[in-house]
């Protein structure tokens, strides 16, 4: 009988040993599917004034440099009409304006240096992008689809590969 019961033992052993095997094959399946590495570290995307035809990656922050090539200005967002101040107002604004390249830039609105350069000037060309954002291909972003193509016909850009540089998104 001892030899009976020791068999039953190392079944109910090896049943709980795949039992487990599978719960934690399981929980690492889940966790490799939801994880985020996070924005990785920030590169150096160049100076796109000296070198337009720089490889931009997708869905990096970078530090960037580069000046606005034409007057046009698209506005993307909504102001806050109650807010009193000019930064609080126009917060909730995106002005899309051509860089070098292939490049469009996304700024902030609200932000002094842009709405000085722009109520200075009453466009944006000239201005001087420097610092951190976020670079991507809009093609490749969700819920860009139809502001891809607006940017395109917009600042006439080819069919092809394109970035937006978004001024406003940092790295946490």
């Amino acid at each position: 009988m001892t030899e009976e019961v020791e068999a039953l033992r190392r079944q109910g052993r090896a049943r709980v040993l795949g039992v487990v095997a599978v719960i934690v094959a399981v929980a690492l399946a889940v966790w490799f599917v939801n994880h985020d590495p996070g924005p990785g570290p920030v590169v150096d995307c160049g100076d796109l004034d000296a070198d337009p035809a720089a490889e931009l990656p997708h869905d990096r922050h970078c530090t960037l440099k580069a000046t606005v090539e034409t007057p046009l200005v698209l506005t993307m967002g909504r102001e806050d009409e109650a807010a009193m101040d000019e930064a609080t107002r126009k917060a909730g604004l995106r002005y899309f304006v051509k860089l070098p390249g292939p490049v469009v830039a996304a700024l902030p609105g609200g932000r002094p240096d842009v709405e000085g350069f722009k109520r200075e000037t009453e466009h944006l060309k000239g201005f001087r992008v420097e610092g951190v954002g976020r670079v991507f291909d809009p093609d490749r972003e969700k819920g860009y689809g139809g502001t891809a193509t607006a940017l395109r016909r917009a600042f006439e850009l080819p069919e092809g590969p394109m970035r937006v540089f978004d001024a406003a998104d940092r790295p946490e």
